[in-house]
């Protein structure tokens, strides 16, 4: 059984804040996130792993969610953060792709179409490449793998329409 405020309710609400950022249930994940960042936050000292993963998946939250200078803030401390830890870290390509992912949800307005096109292009083309790192680490099946995919179809969608 699990302490009302135990460390394991931390992870496991963290855990559930990841399964439903994976199936785009953005406000629920940010709910969980939170109530597991606070839990965490009673057992470990900043800048524990489990409070840089909490911070990694609100960056990720955000970039899914259009929040584009919130992702760029936290994804970029996290991705800079696993990738000193591994060049291939899983979670540093998922970093790679939220920055990209909430570029591609706040497109430059001020670029004229041909490079705002390009920059769209390049910016799917990168999401891609990371997913497939991702792919490698975790495995193709991985909900991280298959939410990111989901998330990159949808931006690229809305991209295209914008066109």
């Amino acid at each position: 059984m699990q302490d009302a405020g135990g460390a394991e309710l931390g992870l496991s609400l963290y855990q559930l804040s990841t399964f439903y950022y994976s199936n785009n249930m953005l406000q629920d994940a940010g709910g969980a996130l939170s109530r597991a960042t606070a839990t965490l936050r009673g057992h470990y000292p900043e800048g524990h792993d489990l409070l840089v993963l909490c911070k990694h998946r609100l960056g990720m939250i955000a970039a899914a969610g259009r929040d584009a200078r919130s992702a760029a803030q936290l994804l970029g401390d996290t991705k800079s953060h696993y990738a000193a830890a591994d060049a291939g870290h899983p979670l540093a390509a998922e970093a790679a792709f939220g920055l990209r992912l909430a570029e591609l949800g706040a497109p430059d307005g001020r670029l004229p179409e041909g490079e705002r096109a390009a920059a769209t292009a390049a910016a799917i083309a990168d999401m891609k490449s990371n997913l497939e790192v991702m792919a490698k680490a975790l495995g193709p099946d991985h909900m991280l793998v298959t939410g990111g995919a989901r998330h990159l179809a949808q931006r690229a969608a809305l991209a295209a329409g914008r066109r």
